[in-house]
């Protein structure tokens, strides 16, 4: 049985290697956008052992046996006073290793995901996906998301 918990300092490698595999996914839809930096792998490991000590960051692990079948990423982010609801969920990662897929784990992860965000009274959820990435739009429309903008991005070529 998958345990879903909270990740701790010693999983930290273990999600980065997900990570380097999602950003792997993201690149069929845009290599440009989604390219890793030099040292992506050791500045993602810094940064969540950072992040991991902040109340409104949450990371989960999907613990299965020694490995790490999945994790989802999530925080808290605040609004400018020009908006009467402020608080902000802001979902930013769900990665499920790919004999994991399709077991409900991912749904499973954000249930969790979405729990915290209630308990840090957040007036609403927001997150991303590819306009390209059909899978992942029908899983944020199943869970109830509604489509709200499109983010538009041009790359400057630098002379």
């Amino acid at each position: 049985m998958i345990k879903v918990r909270r990740a701790r300092p010693a999983d930290i490698p273990l999600i980065a290697r997900g990570q380097k595999e999602l950003n792997r996914y993201h690149r069929r839809y845009e290599a440009g956008f989604y390219a890793p930096a030099p040292a992506a792998s050791k500045e993602f490991e810094a940064y969540l052992a950072e992040r991991l000590g902040d109340p409104d960051f949450l990371a989960l692990a999907a613990e299965d046996g020694p490995a790490i079948a999945g994790y989802a990423l999530a925080w808290v982010e605040r609004r400018p006073p020009l908006y009467n609801k402020r608080r902000v969920g802001y979902l930013s990662h769900i990665y499920i290793d790919e004999a994991h897929r399709r077991s409900g784990l991912g749904t499973r992860l954000y249930a969790r995901v979405e729990a915290w965000f209630r308990t840090k009274k957040v007036d609403f959820i927001q997150t991303r996906a590819h306009v390209r990435n059909r899978s992942t739009l029908k899983t944020f429309r199943r869970w109830g998301f509604k489509d709200l903008s499109l983010t538009f991005s041009k790359e400057i070529k630098r002379r």
